[in-house]
């Protein structure tokens, strides 16, 4: 098989922008890891080993951590103890939210939109999971995930009450930054489109 001269020629290779930067905005999915959350969580993953619901030695050690993760993210909440239930994860925290509400007063009916997420439409049948276990005072049947509890008492004890309101106001700036780029795109792509009619 003949190849031209001009098949045997190396083909320009694209190059792709470099990207800069990377804003990650899926907060109400994951966050990143705080450093703080990161060295609390090894220690704990390497040196807790005890159910924090028993009462022996490495029990009472699971325990005092964990209290001690609740007492950080009560005084950085400004909230009593008994009001800090951990959980382990936004949809459970949402489902005992549900159940709780829709038990409270005797209340038997409870009215939704029909967007909501499935643990609010779902949390109002979780009788079964609720019961037994007597953890987070029986409140919840599973146990407690002590590293990660740990992990978020230390990111709470490390919050800086002045940074935390300087990150709000640069989160608010970004976003506004963000929308007033994106409502500049819509406006300008009547344009854009009737421009590739054209091209046609």
């Amino acid at each position: 098989m003949q190849h031209r001269r001009d098949d045997l020629k190396p083909r320009p290779t694209r190059t792709r922008p470099t990207v800069v930067t990377r804003h990650y905005l899926d907060h109400a999915s994951t966050s990143p890891l705080r450093p703080e959350s990161a060295a609390a969580m090894a220690e704990a993953l390497t040196g807790i080993v005890g159910d924090p619901g028993r009462i022996h030695h490495e029990g009472m050690v699971a325990r005092h951590a964990v209290e001690t993760a609740r007492q950080q993210v009560t005084d950085m909440l400004d909230a009593r103890g008994r009001e800090v239930v951990f959980t382990s994860g936004a949809t459970e925290s949402i489902a005992m939210a549900c159940w709780g509400a829709s038990r409270r007063d005797g209340r038997r009916h409870s009215v939704m939109s029909a967007v909501e997420h499935s643990a609010v439409r779902r949390g109002l049948r979780l009788d079964p999971l609720l019961l037994g276990g007597e953890q987070e005072r029986a409140r919840r049947a599973g146990l407690e995930n002590v590293p990660a509890v740990v992990g978020f008492g230390a990111a709470a004890a490390a919050l800086d009450p002045e940074r935390l309101a300087a990150e709000s106001l640069e989160a608010t700036r970004r976003t506004d930054l963000l929308r007033s780029d994106r409502d500049a795109a819509l406006d300008a792509l009547p344009g854009i489109l009737a421009d590739l009619r054209s091209l046609r």
